[in-house]
């Protein structure tokens, strides 16, 4: 109960995160807007559709063991070759 003379308003569990919740939505929004997947910010491979979105999250840093073995396929459950890695990376400007 609020003593008398506080007129800040009452705050209601969680509401901080519905506003964390909007931004993340609408930088998700404007990512896909750019032509970038929105799904390339998995935190598992099995979460990757394509092999494109786990390349993408592999050279942005945003998932780094995705190459568990070192081998430059990240991901290997969607992604099937050097080749194709080195050609989204190409695609991408990725240098790593």
């Amino acid at each position: 109960m609020r003593k008398s003379g506080q007129n800040r308003p009452i705050r209601r569990a969680g509401a901080g995160i519905r506003q964390k919740s909007r931004a993340c939505i609408s930088a998700l929004s404007f990512i896909a807007a750019l032509g970038f997947s929105v799904c390339a910010f998995a935190a598992s491979c099995k979460n990757y559709a394509t092999c494109e979105d786990a390349v993408i999250a592999w050279c942005a840093g945003e998932h780094p063991r995705a190459d568990g073995d070192h081998d430059g396929i990240p991901c290997e459950n969607v992604c099937s070759s050097k080749a194709q890695v080195d050609t989204i990376r190409e695609k991408i400007g990725c240098k790593k």
